[in-house]
């Protein structure tokens, strides 16, 4: 055989041994991605399943809670089978200390019955203790001119008129709720009235009554904003008005745009009117948990729209709240801060109460609880799922009464109660029933197989 001979088959084996390499590496490297690609499939999938059955853990926690637990402690102790209405000035094991009714308590009532039977189960029972707050409000809750009263006797007489819109808010907050829940016409119509009341009465320039809060006119108040988004978009899904919608976006340019300050990250309570920050104690006021509230209130509106950049930009206000409120030596949330640092400013009801600054008020937790978990349902930051984690952990150990139920409405700073009453002026059926109903429909939804919405 010649040379050249010689080198031409061994060129040719060459080439088809190098082709038989490519073809085992090609497929050597196909193995070694779809083993690596199964290998990180089974981590997603386990971590699935684990945060599956955390949720189916904390799914049958709060239903016990909100069923078992908290509902039975109010549903007991607060109907006024005689005159009607609800008690909330309680004591640890249900006594009434007071019979003096609130109506921005009566309304929220309500609204908790009421949203029971609708959004959990048709309970007659809770229908009836709904009703027990709708005829009350109906027979004694009004003045001649159509404004609700802030405090009443348990008979009924005035102790303190229309001093306090709140009450108008959850008026229309707990009667468009039972409405709903029963399809009553009558009702309804009488919570469209009281809303345009609202707005007419809160647009005057003279207007001051907003009581707890400070009355001067001189502020744009993200209390305000945030109560008005709120029951302006409930009462939008029972009775669809485009007018509702206008004030929605009027709602939410007032939060985003202005009380929400992205420079200082923080959502200031007060602004001048204006939309200017104020460099007084009034001004610099952070309020964590409305701040909580607030966020969900703007994250519902943002689902219902189906628009990230309005969940994401409330996930934000969630998480700022959160970091502005935690008190780092002891767990839990401080009730107010300032945004300079220095001790804040106090509201006249907590002064009535004996509240400090550092304490921690049942309130503020319940909301950072929905708003946290919700905020990780929406934008899968793993980071307010261990916040929400953590505040869970906070509350059950100190707010929970395992021995008589419901929560403890204020603790010391370090979590020891600082009060033993379970309701009083301030404290009713409302912001912890809500929140647990709240986060077992959200924890429903996200132990199902529908996929949420991430931003």
């Amino acid at each position: 055989m010649s040379k050249s001979q010689y080198m031409s088959q061994y060129v040719s084996a060459r080439r088809s041994q190098r082709a038989s390499e490519r073809i085992f590496a090609g497929f050597f490297y196909a193995a070694t991605i779809t083993y690596f690609l199964e290998i990180e499939s089974g981590r997603k999938y386990y971590k699935e399943k684990m945060q599956r059955s955390r949720a189916t853990e904390l799914l049958d926690f709060y239903r016990q809670q909100l069923l078992d637990d908290v509902v039975p402690f109010w549903a007991t102790h607060s109907p006024d089978t005689k005159f009607g209405g609800y008690f909330t000035c309680l004591d640890r094991h249900g006594s009434v200390i007071r019979g003096d009714k609130y109506v921005w308590l009566q309304g929220r009532g309500v609204w908790t019955f009421s949203a029971l039977y609708h959004r959990i189960e048709s309970r007659a029972e809770w229908l009836d203790l709904a009703r027990l707050g709708v005829q009350f409000l109906q027979k004694y809750g009004r003045d001649g001119k159509g404004h609700w009263h802030f405090h009443l006797t348990r008979d009924g007489q005035v102790v303190t008129g229309p001093g306090s819109i709140y009450s108008d808010f959850f008026a229309v907050y707990g009667l468009s709720e039972y409405s709903r829940a029963v399809g009553d016409e009558k009702t309804l119509e009488l919570a469209r009235e009281t809303y345009w009341s609202i707005l007419r009465r809160v647009r005057d320039p003279q207007f001051q009554a907003f009581y707890p809060f400070p009355g001067s006119r001189d502020f744009s108040r993200h209390t305000l904003w945030m109560i008005l988004l709120e029951v302006t978009q409930e009462l939008n899904e029972i009775s669809p008005d485009p007018r509702l919608q206008d004030v929605v976006e009027e709602c939410l340019k007032a939060i985003l745009d202005h009380h929400v300050r992205r420079t200082d990250g923080a959502i200031l309570e007060n602004l001048s009117l204006d939309f200017q920050a104020l460099d007084t104690p009034q001004g610099r006021l952070i309020n964590p948990g409305h701040g909580f509230e607030s966020a969900w209130f703007v994250m519902h509106q943002g689902r219902r729209r189906g628009q990230s950049e309005v969940i994401r930009r409330a996930a934000q206000m969630a998480e700022w709240s959160y970091l502005r409120g935690l008190d780092q030596k002891y767990g839990g949330i401080f009730a107010f801060v300032d945004l300079s640092g220095q001790p804040p400013y106090s509201l006249e009801w907590f002064q009535k109460e004996g509240i400090s600054w550092s304490d921690k008020v049942w309130w503020v937790h319940a909301e950072a609880l929905y708003v946290l978990l919700l905020a990780y349902h929406l934008t899968a930051d793993k980071r307010f799922l261990d916040w929400y984690e953590q505040v869970h952990e906070w509350i059950f150990a100190h707010f929970s009464d395992p021995e008589f139920g419901e929560w403890f409405p204020y603790l010391y700073r370090d979590g020891r109660p600082k009060s033993q009453q379970k309701g009083n002026p301030w404290k009713g059926p409302f912001h912890v029933p809500r929140a647990l109903l709240l986060c077992y429909k959200l924890l429903s939804e996200m132990t199902s197989d529908t996929p949420p919405v991430i931003v």
